[in-house]
């Protein structure tokens, strides 16, 4: 028995599992390795187009947030100038409010003083009155008789 290795070589065998391993490679090839390089093109071409459609909706995203942010500005802008023009309007309302009071009030405080300016003269001529009367009986008690423009001028006198 011959053990050395390149005595037992044999082309006929080695030529069939060329055949073999090229036939096995060819079908696999064709059953297993295209199908599954197609789907690997297919996913990496899905994955790019998800990538690109991420960027897009990232930039999409940064957009909106930027005119959400001017929204914002605006509507905070157009909320101040109510507000301002609110407290102006009030401010406006409430000098109006105290100008009118300010004027009812001065219109009252004349009349009031009117009145009681009339009330004044009123009460004193009825003291004048009465005084004349007094001062007129009183004379007569003790005098006698009196002048009344006498009794009259005694009394504005006492009076002034």
């Amino acid at each position: 028995m011959d053990l050395n290795p390149l005595n037992q070589i044999n082309p006929p065998v080695i030529v069939s599992v060329m055949a073999i391993f090229s036939a096995t490679y060819a079908v696999a090839r064709k059953v297993y390795f295209l199908p599954y390089i197609r789907v690997m093109e297919a996913r990496e071409a899905r994955f790019e187009a998800a990538r690109a459609q991420h960027s897009e909706a990232d930039r999409m995203w940064g957009e909106a947030e930027a005119s959400a942010a001017e929204i914002v500005a605006e509507a905070q802008t157009e909320a101040d100038s109510v507000v301002r023009a609110g407290k102006e309007q009030a401010e406006r309302e409430r000098k109006t409010i105290l100008e009118d009071s300010m004027a009812e009030v001065s219109e009252m405080l004349e009349r009031g003083r009117a009145e009681i300016a009339k009330a004044r003269e009123s009460e004193l001529a009825t003291l004048r009155q009465q005084a004349s009367d007094c001062v007129g009986l009183a004379c007569e008690k003790l005098v006698g008789g009196v002048d009344p423009v006498t009794v009259e001028t005694a009394v504005d006198k006492l009076i002034a």
